[in-house]
């Protein structure tokens, strides 16, 4: 994950279901936690902070 400053965080993601194969698992995170914080996402698909403000959002991994 990144927050809205470019800062990668390595954070767990909880996900709805297993993707297939052929399908990002970043469409099927119900919730990321971020030291200690559960923060489930919006419309955009980005994680906001309650107590940080920080703004997550996932990140492809190459």
């Amino acid at each position: 994950m990144q927050d809205q400053f470019g800062v990668g965080y390595l954070v767990q993601a909880t996900l709805k279901h297993l993707p297939s194969d052929h399908h990002s698992p970043i469409g099927y995170i119900e919730y990321i936690t971020v030291e200690g914080e559960v923060i489930r996402p919006n419309f955009q698909i980005s994680f906001q902070s309650d107590l940080t403000g920080k703004i997550y959002r996932a990140m492809s991994s190459s």
